[in-house]
């Protein structure tokens, strides 16, 4: 691959080459059929070049500001949608052209007809191109190296581009830099997290000495000093910083362009205002104008205006909390604003007035921003210019992006300000509009996106930053067993686990509300074993439940068994043998099915000996009862409870896997999964458009792959039963 490197620009710009050549031929014969017959005066041959190459030229550039012609960095459909949104753009330019040429306001039916065309060949181009590329560039298989910081959440985002990585391997820190460096020999890239910088500085140095491509989560100072001015004062180079935000001419320029372009923009949204304020005020009767205090330069506090598209008492209980993604508060004329960000247009005022500039950071909540300090003290370095009504973090982030993400995307937009980046970013809003991912809300019970920045008490999917090994019992497994009217088989249970053979465990019983003597049962054995504890709670699901526990466990190593299922004696003692073994950090084993009286019945699943992150996007291979994770290795990783139970523990297991991209099965049966009558589980009817909606709306799949995986799912769930 080595050798082919140095053509990527070379293959790219022949794609390039081919749709512009299609998108010429197309347009000269729309010209001079349609068009040119319409002038009072005709062109001669190169009078019809020149409106050619005019119109190449922003059919090259307009597509290129949304990065339609990185082909094998951009999935298809992202391709296609840059294109299509640039060449719409393009052949709007060339109408208005036209219209001006022939001095009359011509019919855009051959151009509709043209762009149709194009869509149509700019599907049959990405695909083809794409498939070419990844035939001759496969994804790059790469070492992650890791530190104190867990991956869990890099290792997820990375595993959705499977079309460009595969992680191999992954490492930590602790094992020697020597054993790194030998491990980077074997892969075509290394990805950094973020490590100490001695080590940092000592992979990436050793990669440039090899030639072997690096990528790296930047810290903060590295944005800080990437655009430092180079000083060249004596013979030691130096870099200056001069940490003051925009200069006094980029203020007056940003300033006027910010007056300018909002008139001009409120001429254009007035019509849409009337229409949005009308719709909202015969939803509800309610106010149409939300205001709310937010910060801007310098921390100074303003209101900001936007369209009111959450109920009125959306607060009543006066905590701040950011819009959740199913979020019940915001109203049916609301959803559809927000998905078009018009409610963000009155906010045109706040430009006039001076509050706020057209790009910039968004404006946030004193309340909620004083949360974010606390978490990330860097995070007020973004007051350092005025907020704005779209930003660099919204164009390459998400509503849902973490704090410290966003902080980081808006110091890369203040230490590297141009107009010209205003101006890309603007055009790169209009590409954002219709991005679902763009406009998700945080994850459900969460007030704020801190997300991995901060474990609140109410953490609810993913991981827990930080040291890891603070507060954690090295060899200790913690086991976490949610209870909900379980008075018929907790017993069976814990005795399954007090026999266990080893004995270094403490079982955390989450009692969820149950209404029959499950707490009862489970206070019983904790007088009896120290090890034991237990904890009540309103009823709020499993995976609610599964979190408390975690929350409060002690130990290195974390197993979920729940309160019907059972362990053979030797299954703690076999399943961290056969960790050691592999190396690593989450294991499962093969488990037997019994029924209400515990006898076997239907075949055993075979544990699959490897499984990787990308195997479990297509179904669990992963039984709850029979994995065991070793948090140490990548961090605490929560259940996510917006799930409501329902496929709840699949996603789990994902995160888990994602920590190294890979587990490893045990062949040897060493777990009893109960299957009840009745139960959500072991009906697979009721789970089928469930699992179907787990495919589309947690990983985020299509439709046609969400379905086939279904199919997979669906075979090999007949394929237990018989």
């Amino acid at each position: 691959m080595k050798n082919q490197e140095q053509f990527k620009r070379l293959i790219r710009a022949a794609f390039c080459f081919v749709l512009l050549f299609v998108h010429a031929i197309l347009f000269w014969y729309v010209w001079r059929r349609f068009y040119s017959p319409l002038m009072e005066t005709e062109y001669w041959r190169r009078g019809h070049m020149m409106l050619l190459a005019f119109y190449l030229f922003w059919a090259f550039l307009l597509p290129r500001i949304y990065g339609g012609w990185r082909v094998g960095y951009l999935r298809v459909f992202h391709i296609v949608y840059s294109q299509g949104l640039g060449l719409a753009m393009a052949d709007l330019l060339i109408w208005c052209l036209i219209i001006l040429l022939t001095k009359r306001v011509i019919h855009p039916g051959p151009l509709l007809l043209m762009l149709l065309v194009q869509m149509a060949a700019l599907l049959v181009w990405g695909a083809v191109c794409t498939g070419l590329y990844l035939r001759i560039y496969p994804p790059r298989r790469v070492l992650l190296v890791y530190g104190g910081r867990p991956a869990a959440g890099l290792m997820k985002k990375i595993s959705t581009r499977a079309d460009r990585f595969v992680i191999g391997e992954t490492a930590h820190i602790s094992e020697g830099m020597a054993r790194i460096k030998e491990k980077i020999g074997r892969y075509q890239g290394v990805v950094i997290c973020d490590i100490p910088s001695d080590e940092r500085n000592e992979v990436l140095k050793y990669c440039y000495g090899r030639g072997i491509r690096s990528y790296t989560t930047p810290k903060i100072s590295d944005l800080l000093i990437r655009s430092a001015e180079s000083q060249h004062m004596f013979d030691t180079p130096l870099l200056l910083s001069r940490n003051t935000g925009l200069t006094i001419e980029q203020r007056l320029v940003k300033r006027a362009a910010d007056l300018v372009l909002s008139l001009l923009a409120l001429l254009f949204a007035l019509p849409v205002m009337g229409a949005t304020a009308f719709c909202i005020k015969v939803e509800d009767g309610g106010r149409v104008i939300y205001k709310q205090k937010r910060l801007t330069m310098g921390g100074k506090e303003f209101f900001v205006y936007k369209f009111r598209s959450m109920r009125e008492d959306a607060e009543k209980d006066g905590v701040a909390r950011l819009a959740g993604e199913k979020d019940e508060r915001i109203t049916k004329t609301g959803r559809v604003i927000r998905s078009l960000r018009l409610d963000e247009l009155p906010q045109l005022f706040n430009i006039l007035r001076g509050d706020m500039s057209i790009v910039g950071p968004r404006p946030e909540r004193p309340e909620i921003a004083g949360q974010y300090e606390a978490a990330i003290p860097e995070f007020v370095y973004r007051l350092k210019v005025k907020a704005g009504l779209t930003g660099y973090a919204q164009v390459y982030g998400k509503y849902n992006t973490t704090a410290y993400d966003k902080l980081k995307l808006d110091l890369m937009y203040i230490q590297n300000y141009s107009f010209r980046l205003d101006f890309e970013i603007m055009l790169k809003t209009v590409q954002i509009l219709f991005m679902k991912e763009c406009t998700q809300g945080v994850g459900e019970g969460e007030a704020t996106a801190l997300g991995g920045e901060a474990a609140p008490d109410g953490l609810s999917g993913g991981k827990e930053p930080g040291n890891e090994e603070d507060g954690m019992e090295k060899g200790l497994v913690s086991i976490i067993t949610p209870c909900y009217n379980g008075a018929g088989y907790l017993p069976e249970t814990m005795e399954a686990v007090i026999s266990q053979t080893y004995t270094r465990w403490e079982m955390l019983v989450i009692d969820d509300g149950s209404k029959d003597a499950s707490a009862e049962i489970a206070r019983g054995y904790a007088k009896r074993d120290a090890r034991i504890r237990v904890f009540c709670q309103e009823n709020a699901g499993s995976a609610a439940a599964r979190n408390h526990g975690i929350r409060r466990a002690r130990g290195q190593y974390i197993a979920l068994l729940d309160a019907d299922d059972l362990w053979k004696p030797e299954f703690l003692e076999k399943q961290l043998a056969f960790m050691k073994k592999k190396q690593a950090a989450c294991v499962y084993c093969s488990y037997a099915r019994i029924d209400e009286r515990s006898q076997e019945i239907l075949r055993p699943t075979i544990a699959k000996e490897v499984v990787t992150a990308k195997d479990m996007r297509i179904r669990n291979y992963i039984g709850c009862l029979s994995g065991l994770y070793d948090r140490s290795r990548g961090g605490t990783i929560y259940l996510h409870e917006e799930l409501k139970s329902i496929r709840d523990d699949y996603a789990y297991w994902i995160d888990v896997v994602n920590v190294e991209g890979r587990a490893y099965g045990n062949p040897e049966i060493l777990a009893k999964y109960r299957v009840l009558s009745g139960s959500t589980t072991g009906d697979k009817r009721k789970l089928v458009r469930k699992q179907y909606l787990f495919y589309r709306n947690y990983l985020k799949l299509n439709p046609v792959r969400s379905l086939c995986n279904v199919a997979v799912w669906a075979v090999a769930g007949l394929t237990k039963f018989k």
